[in-house]
């Protein structure tokens, strides 16, 4: 595919529904401003589509125009006979997109992890369980790095309470994490750092000669 850039999603189970309208539009919102800097044909979001927010992810990706890389339908075991249906006929649509690819196999983890430039982590930052698990997948992520600044990446880390409770949607954030290539500590940014546009947009540029 001639996009150059790749975003993954990683996510909790645990999705309270009040909050998917405010998870999904700050999906919509990193993706039209990734559009605005590389163009929506050179962007694609790779999903397992196993989850509650891969499935706003991809609804997301593919109402901003980006490319889709979807894996094959996974049902989860816990999920009651309605909301299976539901995620089935969702799944259906998004593959019958013309800008979605359907992959062969399962995408796991580590293949999310090794094959994207960016990362999306959803997560409940209070749980020390989950901030320990997603800690160590961003370190993973970040280890994909070649020690060259070409390859730096980018987490974009969203904090999702495990439970609804009055005054959770003050609690849902985001914030943007990178590392450069040779350092050990991560460093969080409000706004995408101007040296890592430079690189995709070089990158791009470079792709399309």
């Amino acid at each position: 595919m001639r996009n150059i850039l790749r975003i993954g999603a990683l996510s909790q189970p645990e999705i309270p529904e009040q909050l998917e309208a405010l998870i999904e539009a700050i999906f919509r919102e990193q993706f039209k401003k990734l559009s605005l800097i590389l163009g929506q044909k050179n962007i694609s979001l790779v999903s397992a589509y196993e989850d509650k927010a891969n499935e706003l992810a991809c609804i997301s990706a593919i109402e901003e125009g980006l490319n889709l890389e979807i894996g094959p339908l996974q049902i989860a075991s816990n999920l009651d006979e309605t909301d299976a249906k539901i995620r089935s006929k969702i799944y259906r649509v998004l593959e019958n997109q013309p800008a979605t690819t359907v992959v062969d196999q399962q995408l796991s983890e580590s293949d999310i992890i090794s094959l994207c430039d960016i990362l999306i982590l959803v997560f409940d930052k209070s749980d020390l369980d989950k901030f320990s698990m997603f800690e160590l997948i961003r370190e993973s992520f970040f280890e994909g790095q070649q020690g060259d600044p070409a390859t730096e990446k980018l987490s974009i880390e969203i904090n999702m309470p495990t439970l609804w409770t009055p005054d959770a949607d003050g609690e849902v954030h985001f914030e943007y994490i990178l590392r450069a290539p040779g350092q050990r500590d991560a460093s969080s940014e409000i706004e995408i750092p101007e040296r890592i546009i430079q690189q995709w947009t070089k990158r791009r540029d470079t792709r399309s000669h």
